[in-house]
Formats: structure tokens, C-alpha cells, sequence
């Protein structure tokens, strides 16, 4: 599969370490045992480890005040790891940054099975962008996701960087090498948030060494922070089943794990240099689904039209010549889709989620088209078969499984399926 960053081909490996998401609109400065206060689990696993682990044990998130997590760092030995001494030691690479601040992430999970963040900013289009000709997008937009949105990205929070210091201050030593840190207050104006529903801490340590080698560990923790009823888990997705093909998935220099991806990559993000959504869901569909999107295969305004998000620093990463490598594309919804929750693709269908690859799909008034195309000319765009449809919510699918729900007339399992790939 070939994958182009502006001005290079890489070709990816199965077995590489690949870093597909790699500064999808994220500057990379920002603030990035028992259930605490609520029934908790420890819901991280640890990936080809490095020499360091990560074990977040508890958090807490009172009615009035800041989120606390209670956490462990220790060797390949399991001896503790002594966190303050460690993060008042410079990186060997990059010079001057601490060692070993830990940074997390904090997010509800909403009844929809999508995150969102406590911890979110604000970023406008950065004045020294400029359209490259090359690389067009939709004029007007189309909907639902060429439209622009929200330009609201989550961040991870504790540092480090050079304006953004870890606080030693808010971490206390609770012996034995446990530590709590208590988090920043989180954002103000955040809306649609409910203590009553799951909630999940996702952190990561590294530490650098001589010569630039990293170790980095990963945990993620979920608990319910009013302490009553069951905490539900967002299982469509795993490490595991990332890195069946990936080797480990890491992004954003030393980000890994999908809990940590979910937990930022939430319906509220975008892009606002494309405008585009960084929706894990979405992005995800659209990476994979790469030279086989019909926005990308489809002749509009003189060319087909290529799927990129701008990311760190105004880097451009251009995903228009992805090749799933199954057989028969994505059509392999259980090549990546595993867990509890793996068979959402074909039960729950979202008006996000299946226009994230058929995006030649407009939802307006008019003799319905997409069911009536030319095999030849599938990619143009067309009327939705069953009509207009109103969304409140293009994550809820209420609106969809009338007609592709299974056992409908156009089920998704009737043109996707679940089988083991070959």
C-alpha cells in the first residue's frame, strides 16, 4: 500500500511500525485497583511492551472539582518507578524536555458509543495555510463530510512541552510507587456531558534514552463517576486487532493505543484547515478506504478529489492511494472490527459512519439515482434510494437500520460481511 506525506511515497508493511495517523490537526504542544468514586476496571492492555509499564489503578471526578487518576510506572522488573525524580531529569532527545510526564486524556462515552472529550480547544485555520492547487476540496461542500465542522479538537492534558510544563505540584505519592495526579479543570463550556455514563482516563508515559531510542507504556482506566450502575465499554475496535496488520499503531510521536485514539478523535473534532472530521469512525474508513473512495475516484470540477487532513505544522497527509489489503477491500468489516461490539457494523449502521466511504451519496429531494448507476460510473454522485432524510444525529442510527438493519431490504451484511479474510 502506498501512502503519500507531500512530496514522498512510503510503502507500508504489514509488520512495520506505522504511525498512519500522524498529526491529524493536533499541534503536539498541547495538554494531551479499585474503581475510585465509581465502579471502575482497568481497561488498558499493554502491546509489544517496552521496558515500561503503565498501570492506572483509579480516578475520580467529583460534582465540583478537578478529575484525579491514580497511577503506577514500573520497569521490565516490575520495580516502581520514582516519577518526580524521573520527569526532573532532561530527554538525552529532544534536549531540555522532562522525562517520563505522563499525560492523559479524559472523555464520556455517550450512548452512542462515541467519546467526548473534557479537555478541548479551539483552533483556527492557521493564517500561513495556503490551498495547495494539487489538492482541492468540494466547492460547495457536499454533505454530510466534506461539509465543514466544528473546529474543536480534544487535547491530552499535563504536558509536556516548553509553554506547557508537567505540575508537580498537583502529583501526590501515595507509596509503593503509586502516584496521584490531579488534572487540570476541565474545559469550560463543554456541553452534552453526563456523570450518570461510562467515562475513561487513557495515558502514556516514554522514556527517552541515548540515542533517541523510546520506551512508552499505555493504559486506559474507565469508571462511572457518580458511582451507580454498570460501566459499558466501546469494544468495536482493539490494539489487538490494530495491530493484526500494523505491528503497533503509534501517531502523534508516541501515542499509542485506541483508547487514547478514541478518546481525541471524537465526532467533534475536525480539520479546519480542510474542515474535514478527524471522527475516529470516519477517518479511519476514509484512510483505509483510500483510493476506493468515490470522491477520490469520481471526476468533479475538472478531477477526482483527493483525501488529505492537514496536521502538525501544516503538514499535509494524503491517504488518496490506499489499498486495503484483504481481498476484497473493506468490504472485511471483522478484519479490524473485533470485540464485544464487533458486529456494530451490521446491526447499528449511522448515517457517519457508511457515508464515510460512500460519500457520492447526497440526501436531498429528487427521483432517487445511487440504486440506478452504471456499474461503470458508481462513484458519481447520486440521490440516496430511499429518499430525504432529516438526521437529528448522523452517529445515531435510528434513522438507518429501518432499511439496512440486518434482516432489511438493504442490510449492510448483504454487501459487507464478517468471515475470516482468507
Amino acid at each position: 500500500m502506498t501512502w503519500r506525506f507531500r512530496g514522498a511515497a512510503w510503502t507500508i508493511t504489514a509488520a512495520m511500525l506505522v504511525a498512519f495517523a500522524a498529526g491529524c490537526g493536533d499541534d503536539d504542544d498541547d495538554d494531551g485497583g479499585d474503581g475510585g468514586d465509581g465502579g471502575g476496571d482497568g481497561g488498558g492492555t499493554q502491546v509489544d511492551p517496552d521496558p515500561l509499564n503503565l498501570d492506572i489503578q483509579a480516578a475520580t471526578f467529583p460534582a465540583a472539582g478537578p478529575p484525579t487518576v491514580t497511577f503506577r510506572v514500573t520497569d521490565q522488573a516490575g520495580t516502581a518507578i520514582d516519577v518526580p525524580t524521573e520527569i526532573g531529569r532532561a530527554n538525552v532527545s529532544p534536549a531540555g524536555l522532562p522525562n517520563l510526564s505522563p499525560r492523559f486524556t479524559f472523555a464520556m462515552l455517550d450512548q452512542f458509543g462515541d467519546y467526548r472529550s473534557y479537555y478541548q480547544t479551539n483552533r483556527a485555520v492557521d493564517p500561513a495555510w495556503t490551498q495547495p492547487a494539487d489538492l482541492p476540496l468540494p466547492t460547495p461542500p457536499r454533505p454530510p463530510n466534506a461539509a465543514p465542522g466544528a473546529t474543536t479538537q480534544a487535547s491530552s492534558t499535563s504536558g509536556p512541552s516548553a509553554t506547557n510544563p508537567f505540575d508537580l505540584t498537583k502529583l501526590e505519592s501515595l507509596g509503593n510507587g503509586v502516584y496521584r495526579l490531579t488534572l487540570p479543570a476541565v474545559t469550560a463550556g463543554v456541553t452534552g456531558l453526563d456523570r450518570a455514563r461510562t467515562h475513561t482516563i487513557a495515558g502514556w508515559v516514554v522514556r527517552t534514552k541515548e540515542g533517541g531510542d523510546q520506551d512508552i507504556a499505555f493504559d486506559s482506566f474507565n469508571f462511572l463517576p457518580d458511582g451507580a450502575g454498570t460501566v459499558e465499554l466501546d469494544q468495536v475496535i482493539s490494539d489487538e486487532g490494530c495491530n493484526k496488520c500494523h505491528g503497533v499503531v503509534q501517531a502523534h510521536g508516541t501515542r499509542r493505543g485506541t483508547q487514547i485514539c478514541l478518546t481525541c478523535h471524537s465526532p467533534q473534532t475536525s480539520d479546519p484547515e480542510t474542515g474535514r472530521t478527524v471522527d475516529f469512525k470516519v477517518m479511519i474508513h476514509k484512510i483505509h478506504a483510500g483510493g476506493t473512495l468515490a470522491s477520490v475516484q469520481a471526476d468533479r470540477t475538472g478531477g477526482a478529489l483527493p483525501y488529505y487532513i492537514v496536521g502538525n505544522r501544516l503538514s499535509v497527509h494524503d491517504w488518496s492511494e490506499v489499498a486495503f489489503p484483504w481481498h476484497d477491500g473493506v468490504s472485511h468489516c471483522t478484519a479490524c472490527h473485533v470485540g464485544e461490539d464487533a458486529n456494530n457494523w451490521r446491526t447499528k449502521p449511522t448515517l457517519a459512519t457508511c457515508t464515510s466511504c460512500h460519500d457520492n451519496v447526497v440526501f436531498a429531494a429528487g427521483p432517487a439515482s445511487c440504486s440506478t448507476l452504471p456499474a461503470e460510473t458508481w462513484f458519481e454522485d447520486c440521490l440516496h434510494s430511499g429518499g430525504a432524510i432529516t438526521v437529528a444525529n448522523a452517529n445515531d442510527p435510528a434513522s438507518c437500520v429501518g432499511c439496512h438493519g440486518e434482516g432489511a431490504s438493504f442490510a449492510v451484511s448483504n454487501f459487507h460481511h464478517g468471515d475470516a479474510p482468507p
